[in-house]
């Protein structure tokens, strides 16, 4: 093969032409392949099924993937306040000399 793609450039226009068109066709019929396997393979995007015959997973558009996103994220961001506040709230403040200074304690 690499002979032939060094060799290439001393063929004929048609010839050259013919080529192009072969390689551009594989690698379309390619991509074509991986898109077809994983837009319409049933082997893993079969839903669990119930007693009483409904889908386990409920089907995910883009819309409640976002929303469900920026809903996981302010939980997050709220938990992490939270952890912070009570964290700041429990610290023992230190002086200049390294004692504990027992005055910023919020009146505990």
């Amino acid at each position: 093969m690499k002979k032939y793609i060094s060799e290439i450039h001393t063929k004929s226009p048609e010839h050259k032409k013919k080529f192009a068109l072969m390689v551009s066709a594989s690698i379309t019929l390619i991509i074509f392949g991986v898109w077809a396997f994983v837009k319409f393979n049933d082997l893993t995007n079969r839903p669990v099924v119930t007693e009483n015959n409904r889908p386990l997973v409920e089907e995910i558009t883009p819309i409640s993937n976002i929303t469900d996103g920026i809903a996981n994220s302010l939980e997050a961001i709220k938990t992490t306040a939270t952890d912070l506040k009570n964290s700041v709230n429990q610290a023992s403040f230190q002086n200049q000399n390294g004692k504990i200074d027992t005055s910023n304690t919020n009146g505990q």
